[in-house]
């Protein structure tokens, strides 16, 4: 946190001591990779799926990292995020690939099965042009 944010945190005293030790139990806050082994790495060993090997693994920590920043301003906007060590190294190159595979499809059926895949896996993430439709109640 910055430490300017810090100074003017009226609640800090509930959640740590004057040196900024936890009152809470520290294990409620792990570093990014002790979460992502068992949160990402383990299930997808578990279902027999390829892990991130320690170099993409630390790619794709800093740029959540840095996405995450506390202040918006040390943010990396867009064209810095697709230009990052990651996009670069793993996720545009397996994206191409994908892409490669499906123009390969032939068989109707294999079509088929690719838009039900699509058809399963698509999140929305565009924002409703009116908010009043969002099918959520607006707070009083």
């Amino acid at each position: 946190m910055p430490p300017e944010w810090w100074r003017r945190w009226e609640e800090r005293s509930e959640w740590y001591t004057e040196d900024g030790e936890p009152l809470f139990d520290p294990e409620l806050a792990r570093p990014w990779e002790g979460r992502f082994e068992e949160w990402v790495q383990e299930p997808r060993q578990i279902n027999g799926m390829e892990t991130l090997a320690e170099d993409e693994l630390a790619a794709v920590i800093k740029l959540l990292r840095d996405m995450l920043a506390w202040k918006p301003s040390e943010r990396p906007n867009i064209s810095k995020v697709l230009k990052s060590d990651w996009m670069t190294g793993w996720a545009l190159p397996a994206y191409q690939k994908g892409s490669e595979k499906q123009k390969h499809l032939k068989e109707p059926r294999d079509l088929e099965v690719l838009s039900d895949l699509r058809a399963k896996n698509t999140i929305d993430l565009q924002a409703p042009k009116d908010p009043t439709k969002t099918g959520r109640k607006r707070k009083a």
